[in-house]
């Protein structure tokens, strides 16, 4: 069963009177871009600098052509998501850096051993640094 028809009847939402199945098929259509960078990264290896603009190029037609979306929103969504995804490059890239100076100054070296000592089991570990 469509999530979006379950969505429709828990939250009593109503989408302009529109046909439970044309609200799956719509649904399907919004999955492709995120089935597209799946299959390219995931079976076929492809790096994420080919894939995802496949994707983007897919999500922006999908815009225009299903959803008529004007060019303008569709201009601003894509602004959003650069945006957006800088945001998380920045923040990838603050780890990182922090990772590198940990390990420079063997900071990373104290703490793996104050874990040992805490404990051998990796599991608890990973709770502690969750």
């Amino acid at each position: 069963m469509c999530l979006l028809i379950l969505g429709q009847s828990l939250f009593n939402i109503t989408f302009l009177n529109l046909d439970s199945h044309y609200m799956c098929m719509l649904a399907l259509i919004a999955l492709i871009p995120i089935i597209i960078v799946i299959v390219l990264m995931g079976l076929f290896s492809w790096p994420a600098k080919r894939a995802m603009p496949l994707a983007a190029i897919a999500s922006f037609m999908i815009g225009f052509f299903v959803w008529k979306m004007p060019l303008q929103w569709l201009g601003a969504a894509t602004i959003i998501g650069a945006l957006t995804a800088l945001d998380v490059l920045l923040i990838v890239f603050g780890a990182l850096s922090l990772l590198a100076v940990l390990k420079k100054s063997k900071s990373l070296d104290v703490i793996l051993s104050d874990f040992k000592q805490l404990t051998h089991d990796s599991r608890i570990h990973i709770l502690l640094v969750g």
